[in-house]
């Protein structure tokens, strides 16, 4: 049981050895390591975060385009407020041609369904 208690006290004292021969640097070394692995993680999700940012912006401006007229896009990008946005939006809609077919089909189901 001394030898034990006696070698874990030898690798102790060489590990300490070790350390203060390596001087200071091996310490900010170790810091810096951690330091850059963490601000590694933290780019990363960063750049993935502005990259999904990215895609969905693109994916609703393509989306707008493909199902909006000028007209709506034009009030939409504008600097109006909330409420005038949704009153142009609500007078824009009426004529929309599948916003009249939706409500038209909608309506005709309702009275099938309630005639029966």
């Amino acid at each position: 049981m001394r030898d034990d208690r006696r070698e874990q006290i030898w690798k102790f004292l060489i590990v300490v050895a070790i350390g203060l021969a390596a001087g200071p640097d091996f310490f900010a070394a170790l810091e810096m390591r951690i330091l850059l692995e963490i601000l590694g993680a933290a780019l990363f999700t960063t750049a993935f975060i502005a990259g999904g940012q990215l895609v969905l912006w693109e994916l609703r401006n393509w989306i707008c385009a493909a199902f909006l007229l000028p007209a709506q896009l034009s009030v939409l990008r504008s600097d109006a407020g909330i409420s005038e946005k949704s009153t142009a939006i609500s007078c824009l809609l009426a004529y929309w041609d599948w916003w009249l077919a939706c409500v038209t089909l909608i309506a005709c189901g309702l009275a099938i369904v309630h005639t029966a």
